[in-house]
């Protein structure tokens, strides 16, 4: 039950929670849910007006010790083939994303068009630099500095994909982002760590032993690295869809942040994705169901009993 000077607003079975998100302030939470919320592995998110995730509330018990064992065991041969797969998969995933969109925009708008095949072409000749590097540490480094320069032909297809709505886009901004469109896109990555972070937890793998990203005690690195593979298609279509059908989205005028209006509508759009059927070994499952189907399947690579991982292969 949520109320709202103590008249209820909204309420909804807590069989059927998975996540509870808190985005205003002066919120409190009742220690039955709580509790309630502990024992299901159902997390409570703190989200601050930028979208970051400012605190969070798990069961402290979440992490099984022979699974972080794996994680830390894990060979430099497989630790290669895991960002190498996971790299792969993230760029492969933008350019099936500007695919779609060249199609659309064949028949509608040829400068457009032009652009997006320019950059799909450009891509697939970045693809034949792709890094071969022999050493974990090295291959990392390299596959950090190809994907930067790959992402700078993605962004440039996304800002045409734009050009012609009433929300054009210049760069990709992350931190202390001024323009709506970047700050739509971090407020939808935000949503999406904690997505992540929540299967994370559910199959007892430590956040904080990655492998693409520079492992920090103090960061979920792991949810770093995972979130890759559903960036493009969860996110970034999300905010493209929201602004190309010229749905009404604002920045507040005084912090110049996005209104809660805007943050409702997003949030409502990513969790229509999340909600979408996608085939998994030849079965319809929702996407929702998938991530932990491809978390479980993680797991088992780092346990040895999969010898190649596995990561988000959207149909479009």
């Amino acid at each position: 039950m949520v109320k709202s000077g103590g008249k209820p607003i909204a309420s909804k079975p807590i069989n059927n929670i998975r996540q509870i998100s808190i985005l205003a302030e002066g919120v409190t939470v009742s220690s039955y849910v709580t509790k309630h919320c502990a024992k299901k592995n159902i997390q409570i998110a703190y989200f601050d007006s930028h979208g970051e995730i400012y605190a969070a509330l798990n069961n402290p018990n979440n992490i099984l010790p022979d699974n972080m064992q794996a994680q830390l065991l894990l060979s430099e041969e497989k630790k290669s083939l895991c960002i190498t797969e996971l790299v792969k998969n993230k760029t492969q995933n933008q350019l099936k994303l500007l695919k779609y969109y060249a199609k659309y925009h064949r028949k509608i708008n040829s400068s457009i068009r032009d652009t997006l095949e320019t950059c799909i072409n450009d891509m697939k000749v970045k693809y034949e630099e792709f890094p071969q590097e022999t050493g974990y540490e090295a291959l990392r480094k390299k596959l950090f500095l190809w994907e930067a320069q790959f992402a700078l032909i993605y962004w440039r297809a996304v800002r045409a994909l734009l050009s012609d709505t009433d929300h054009p886009f210049a760069e990709r901004e992350y931190q202390n982002a001024t323009g709506i469109v970047n700050q739509m896109l971090n407020y939808g990555y935000a949503l999406l760590e904690s997505k992540v972070v929540r299967t994370i937890h559910t199959w007892q793998l430590s956040p904080n032993i990655s492998y693409l990203h520079a492992m920090d005690g103090k960061s979920p690195t792991l949810c770093f690295d995972l979130m890759e593979q559903y960036r493009t298609f969860v996110v970034d279509r999300s905010v493209i869809a929201i602004i190309k059908k010229g749905e009404r989205i604002a920045q507040d005028k005084n912090s110049g942040l996005l209104t809660l209006d805007t943050r409702k509508k997003l949030i409502s759009k990513i969790n229509e994705r999340w909600f979408t059927v996608e085939t998994y070994k030849g079965k319809e499952i929702l996407l929702s169901e998938l991530m932990h189907k491809l978390m479980e399947h993680f797991l088992a690579f780092c346990k040895d009993e999969e010898s190649k991982p596995k990561f988000y292969n959207p149909k479009w």
